[in-house]
C-alpha cells in the first residue's frame, strides 16, 4: 500500500462524497481510505457506507465523539501505506497530488513534504493558490490561527517517520 489517507468525520454529509470522490480521482492508485466518523449525528455513515460498497479501498471506524485529533490517531494508528496523507472532510485534492508527491519523497528520500493549497469558499469562490510558508504572513495568522500552521492536507509523511518520532494529534 502507497498511501494511507486518514480523514476525521464529523457531521460532514454535505462535503464527504466530494472528499472521497477527490481522492478516488487520484491518478496514484495504491491507497487507502480510513475514515474515523467522530460520533456524527447527520447522514454522514450512510453516505459512506453507500462508498465502501462501490470502492474496497474504503474504511469506516466509529467511535464516540473525543475530537479531530483523537480520530486522526486512530485513523494513523489502523494505517497500512507508506505515507500518511491527513485529509479533513471538507477538502479535496487535485488529481495528480499523491503521485507527484510520492515520487518526489521517493526519489529525494524524503521525510515529509508540502504542497501549496487553495481555499475554497462556501459560495464555491476559488481563491489563488497559496505557496505554502511563502503566502502574506497577515493571511497565515488571520486564516489559519496564531500558531501559522498550514492546514494539514498540504503535508504527506513518511509512515515511518511519524511511528519511529512517535508523532500523535494533541
Amino acid at each position: 500500500m502507497k498511501v494511507s489517507i486518514v480523514i476525521p468525520c464529523y457531521n460532514a454529509a454535505p462535503y464527504i462524497k466530494t472528499t472521497i470522490s477527490s481522492i478516488q480521482q487520484q491518478t496514484l492508485s495504491e491507497w487507502e481510505i480510513i475514515i474515523v466518523d467522530d460520533g456524527s449525528t447527520d447522514n454522514c455513515v450512510e453516505i459512506i457506507q453507500k462508498l465502501i460498497a462501490q470502492d474496497n479501498r474504503i474504511r469506516l471506524i466509529q467511535k464516540d465523539n473525543g475530537g479531530s485529533a483523537s480520530a486522526r490517531n486512530l485513523g494513523l494508528s489502523l494505517a497500512q501505506g507508506d505515507y500518511i496523507q491527513f485529509l479533513d472532510a471538507d477538502d479535496t485534492i487535485a488529481p495528480d497530488k499523491l503521485a507527484r508527491q510520492t515520487a518526489l519523497m521517493d526519489r529525494d528520500n524524503l521525510d515529509i513534504s508540502y504542497t501549496d493549497f487553495r481555499i475554497v469558499d462556501a459560495d464555491g469562490t476559488t481563491l489563488p493558490p497559496l505557496k505554502g510558508y511563502t503566502f502574506n504572513l497577515n493571511k497565515l495568522f488571520v486564516g489559519w490561527g496564531p500558531l501559522g500552521t498550514i492546514p494539514p492536507h498540504a503535508f504527506l509523511y513518511k509512515h515511518d517517520f511519524i511511528k519511529e518520532n512517535h508523532i500523535l494529534f494533541t
